[in-house]
């Protein structure tokens, strides 16, 4: 999905004679998005807060992903999912549980099913496109919003600073935590005005999970910080909020986003990083069905 992506850029414009800007378009403003998405190998510590009716409970895994082709995921927390992991090689993904002791190929519709009872499917989870091989795209307006007025979950299951409280459009400087030990620069806060290109985008064929999407996407920094995701017939399917976006070393990534599925009881999923690290080594017996055991 557009947004469990990692991405980064810095946003160029053309300017024609006579000193006016002329805007990006669908296109070029979607190749920069998957410039980012797709940048070299990646490790990643994330969390899932899974906001059911009554409850939420948290999910915590380690993912190395390199390109759009390959992924790893392990399982840390909690207990009764710890140690169970997955593996994308291609359009193939295997899961291995060690409960059971066994390792099974989810394919086809399955790929569409949830993760662990999130908002999030097996394709949100695994797959890195590229939109611009799916999608054409089309520039249908500028808007500034408010990182997170979209789509809020009334329970994060987080301890928040109490400087978040009433932030506005500011990036804060700072270093790094000790749970985000790779973070350098600032954050641009939930709630936050950001001016955002908005593009329709529609399938270029007719195997793809949501044949139509709406992004919201940063002008500064070519970022999807908000994203409807649609059927073929017009029914919204998903949205995706951006709560905030965190500096991990010289990239900008939004590091709390909120996932619903409109079609499910709940009030959505929070995926959190922890910590990010790019272009890492990631030895290649990771992406090895020897690796699930």
């Amino acid at each position: 999905m557009a947004l469990v992506l990692i991405i980064m850029a810095a946003m160029c414009l053309t300017v024609s004679t006579g000193a006016q800007i002329r805007p990006p378009s669908g296109q070029e403003i979607l190749r920069r998005v998957d410039e980012n998405i797709t940048a070299g190998n990646k490790v990643m510590t994330a969390r899932m807060i899974i906001h059911l009716r009554r409850a939420s409970r948290t999910v915590e895994f380690k993912s190395y992903v390199q390109g759009t082709e390959k992924a790893f995921t392990e399982y840390l927390a909690p207990p009764r999912e710890r140690g169970t992991k997955m593996l994308k090689l291609g359009n193939q993904l295997w899961m291995y549980s060690p409960w059971t002791e066994r390792t099974i190929l989810i394919s086809g519709h399955m790929l569409r099913q949830s993760v662990m009872g999130s908002d999030l499917s097996y394709e949100d989870m695994m797959e890195d496109p590229k939109l611009l091989n799916s999608y054409t795209a089309e520039v249908v307006g500028e808007e500034t919003i408010k990182l997170g007025e979209g789509l809020k979950a009334e329970k994060t299951g987080e301890k928040r600073d109490p400087a978040d409280a009433g932030a506005g459009s500011e990036e804060t400087k700072g270093g790094a935590t000790a749970g985000q030990t790779r973070v350098q620069g600032g954050v641009v806060r939930e709630g936050s005005e950001v001016r955002c290109w908005v593009l329709e985008l529609q399938a270029r064929q007719e195997d793809v999970a949501y044949p139509r999407r709406r992004l919201w996407v940063d002008r500064e920094r070519f970022i999807t910080v908000r994203e409807e995701l649609y059927a073929r017939g017009g029914t919204l399917l998903k949205k995706v909020e951006v709560l905030s976006l965190r500096k991990f070393g010289s990239r900008w990534v939004p590091d709390r986003a909120i996932f619903k599925d409109m079609l499910k009881a709940g009030e959505g999923t929070e995926f959190v990083i922890d910590s990010i690290e790019f272009d890492a080594r990631i030895p290649d017996y990771i992406f090895t069905r020897a690796a699930l055991k």
